[in-house]
């Protein structure tokens, strides 16, 4: 290949990437699934139902002791969000309904209403294996972070990231 036609090609791609810093453009970010949630009542949501808000996704499990932990916090941000703009969701993969559903009565958790009894959702769809879990999906579906282990979900530190809060 020439000296000249080096260059040229060279400053076409120095162009092209330039192009793309100038556009912001990012990997490719991953989009969720439309999942069907069955709720601890036997009946079902949608992931879309929440299409428009920025969605707080807790998988979490009643014999879990980082999830028990996590729980009244997760309760407190739930509370203290703008519901126009946030929903806090729990998903759990304990094996029946009933103890998940005197677990949360019992300690007035009300916004995790869920269950994935056979982890098909948690697993196959959401590739989840540990516990407990969130992931925080913006408002278009698009996964924005996957949070691993316990948190404390009511502290400055931690509702500082969530922006326009309407707290």
């Amino acid at each position: 290949m020439s000296v000249l036609k080096r260059y040229v090609l060279y400053g076409v791609l120095s162009g092209f990437v330039f192009v793309l810093n100038a556009c912001d453009v990012q990997s490719p970010r991953q989009k969720i699934p439309d999942i069907e949630l069955t709720r601890l009542d036997g009946g079902t949501d949608h992931l879309s139902d929440w299409r428009g808000k920025i969605v707080i996704l807790n998988v979490w499990a009643t014999w879990c002791a980082p999830c028990r932990a996590e729980m009244p916090a997760l309760q407190a941000l739930s509370e203290n969000l703008n519901p126009a703009s946030y929903v806090v969701l729990g998903l759990s993969v304990d094996e029946a309904a009933f103890p998940v559903r005197e677990y949360l009565r019992e300690r007035g958790i009300v916004f995790a209403k869920h269950i994935d009894v056979k982890r098909r959702i948690s697993r196959e769809v959401l590739e989840i294996n540990e516990l407990p879990q969130t992931l925080i999906i913006d408002s278009q579906g698009y996964l924005l972070e996957r949070i691993k282990g316990e948190r404390a979900w009511n502290t400055r530190e931690v509702v500082t990231k969530f922006p326009k809060m309407g707290m």
